[in-house]
């Protein structure tokens, strides 16, 4: 786990309002997670999938970032079965 001071939206908070607090983030993600906070970009929550699927941070505005792992396969939170070989593929045929 890797510690980032992250903003805490208002929505989120048990004093109903915004405050910044160290939280513990996944590894796996911590650098995405920081680089959005840099960015100023709000979120509510995220989770590395523990090995078991995909990552994601959800983001204030509803969007839900998906994360994957070229190391891991993992199911698609919407049933869909993806592997990091179904975009290798991709990138051979654009070259």
């Amino acid at each position: 786990m890797t510690k980032l001071k992250l903003k805490i939206d208002k929505s989120l908070s048990s004093t109903g309002k915004t405050k910044w607090k160290n939280c513990q983030i996944d590894d796996e993600i911590a650098d995405i997670v920081k680089a959005l906070q840099d960015g100023e970009i709000d979120m509510l929550g995220s989770c590395s999938g523990h090995g078991r699927g995909l990552g994601e941070i959800r983001l204030k505005d509803g969007r839900i970032l998906y994360v994957f792992f070229p190391e891991k396969k993992g199911k698609h939170p919407l049933n869909v079965k993806v592997s990091w070989e179904d975009f290798e593929d991709e990138d051979e045929n654009n070259n």
